[in-house]
């Protein structure tokens, strides 16, 4: 690969995730609602349910382990799964 096609794929990918991020900050209050109401879930004994279909399942299942290891208390509390 050409450097020039290398710089142009990196320009393009910038753009990208540059244009991903304007989304966000764009919806950062529907974002924010929405982690106050999984965090209420939560601590009202609720739990949260991530499903996915093909490389959907594989995000899904990303995000529960996230969930798992970033988020639960540091105690040992049993936490249940579906797979």
């Amino acid at each position: 690969m050409s450097k020039k096609t290398i710089k142009k794929l990196l320009k393009k990918t910038i753009l990208e995730k540059n244009l991903i991020l304007q989304k966000l900050i764009f919806e950062e209050k529907k974002i924010t609602k929405l982690i106050k109401k999984f965090s209420e879930n939560l601590q009202n004994g609720g739990k949260l349910i991530f499903c996915g279909n093909g490389g959907s399942a594989a995000d899904a299942q990303h995000l529960a382990t996230e969930y798992l290891v970033r988020l639960r208390p540091k105690k040992k509390q049993k936490c249940n799964s579906i797979n």
